[in-house]
Parts: structure tokens; sequence; C-alpha cells
């Protein structure tokens, strides 16, 4: 489940707080697991030239996006849904240069 910053500060989990603080979401993996003793959190860091969280999430949402629909989550981050948008622009412009090309 995600878990947002502001949740973690709200429920005064300020240790999950300054590791969410000092992470790299470009490059690293936050994961909190809720156990009898309280909650442990590790840190995951991708290899460089590795698949990155972020492209990871990329992908999957656009995957979703074409397959599975009612998979997406009910917000996405504007930067996501811009992406989207230009990615729209760009098919179309494409399948109407190519229905407007000379079939010869």
């Amino acid at each position: 489940m995600y878990g947002p910053r502001d949740y973690r500060l709200w429920q005064g989990d300020h240790r999950i707080v300054q590791i969410l603080d000092a992470y790299d979401p470009e490059r690293e993996f936050v994961i909190g697991f809720d156990i009898a003793e309280g909650t442990r959190t590790i840190k995951i860091w991708t290899p460089e030239g590795g698949r990155a969280p972020k492209r990871v999430w990329l992908f999957e949402m656009l995957r979703r996006r074409v397959d599975a629909p009612e998979e997406l989550p009910a917000t996405l981050p504007g930067w996501f849904i811009g992406a989207c948008q230009r990615l729209e622009e760009i098919l179309r412009d494409n399948k109407e240069a190519d229905d407007g090309a000379d079939p010869s």
C-alpha cells in the first residue's frame, strides 16, 4: 500500500518521514512493513543503468492505461497526465501522416 509522507507525519512516524525526505525517488524504493513490534522500513537502491522506480511505475501505468484502465489509481501525477496527452498528440500526428502518405 502506498503511504504518502503526510500520512506518515500525521501518524507520528518521524523516523519514516526522515527516510522519505532523504531518499532519491529516481533511484530508490522505500518499503515499510507493519509488524507486531512496529514498522520496519528498508530502502532499496537500483543499480546504475538499472530500472529506476519512476521508470518501472511509468511503464506499469502505461500498460494499465491500455490493458486494464480499471486498475489505474484514482489520482495520477500531472507529469504523467501531460506525458499521456503528448503521446496521444504524437500518435494522432503519426496516424494522420500515415493516412496521407502516398501508397506507391
